[in-house]
């Protein structure tokens, strides 16, 4: 683990792999970079990649100020200069997939192509009322007060009972994660839409819901799909909210194979 301070607090990040593109992974809400150990091996053969705890996850400080999706979105552009990567695929989860929808509509020139799994372009004014009903959860009774809602939007039923010391991995970094990162993070969403600048998006990009996620329904990835020119939609089967974790080996198929199907499209397009 390695940490990179910044003004607004330290950031914790990770890289994996010694050779080839860079891929940059950014975990989900009340997760840390660990969400994404099942991803490392396989693409640790051909890629680098870098993961890192967003503000208040994992080991990374918390903002004690409000901030924006645009400022998370440039945590990832100055960690990328701090380690010296120009150009990246971005890949995110949820809250990850928002906050890589925001780097490469703002810093498009750093983005070399999109993985946006169980994510969504917009968290409309009707959902506010429900996530400042978690927020107020965290101040009361800590990440515990939204734990076990958390763990069951997550994964499907199935998948709990056979995975149990998995489901208990994923728990711990739920209660890991600071009240004040979660809060923050809350406040970020609820400002967090980008529905109507889809089609700027000049990049490769692969969009992934779990056929199970009742989070961020399959509803949410179509509109991704139709809104970003020329992005695929892939759906993984017996899969919630966290399809990585719950059917790796599918996801890291679909990654991997959108990785090799995209080397060098950023560049073959620019050189037209």
């Amino acid at each position: 683990m390695q940490n990179f301070v910044k003004n607004e607090g330290t950031l914790a990040f990770k890289i994996d792999g010694e050779k080839g593109p860079w891929i940059i992974l950014s975990h989900a809400l009340s997760a840390n970079l660990a969400m994404w150990d099942a991803q490392i091996a396989i693409l640790a053969k051909d890629y680098r990649v870098l993961r890192f705890d967003t503000r208040g996850h994992g080991a990374s400080d918390a903002s004690l100020t409000p901030y924006s999706m645009q400022d998370l979105a440039g945590d990832v552009v100055d960690l990328m200069d701090h380690v010296g990567i120009e150009r990246a695929t971005l890949a995110g989860l949820s809250l990850g997939g928002a906050i890589m929808l925001a780097v490469a509509l703002d810093h498009p020139d750093r983005a070399e192509a999109l993985v946006i799994a169980d994510a969504t372009s917009a968290y409309p004014a009707s959902t506010h009322p429900m996530w400042q009903e978690r927020a107020e959860h965290v101040r009361a009774d800590g990440m515990a007060g939204i734990l076990e809602g958390t763990l069951g939007r997550w994964f499907t039923p199935e998948f709990r009972e056979a995975h149990p010391e998995e489901v208990d991995r994923v728990r711990q970094m739920i209660l890991g994660t600071k009240p004040e990162g979660f809060i923050g993070a809350v406040g970020a969403i609820m400002g967090f839409d980008v529905e109507d600048r889809l089609a700027e998006i000049g990049r490769p990009a692969l969009i992934i819901v779990g056929e199970q996620d009742h989070a961020l329904p399959l509803i949410h990835s179509q509109k991704l799909q139709a809104g970003i020119p020329g992005a695929t939609l892939s759906v993984i089967p017996a899969a919630a909210h966290v399809c990585n974790i719950e059917q790796p080996a599918i996801f890291n198929a679909l990654l991997v194979n959108f990785l090799k199907a995209n080397a060098g499209a950023t560049a073959t397009s620019e050189a037209l």
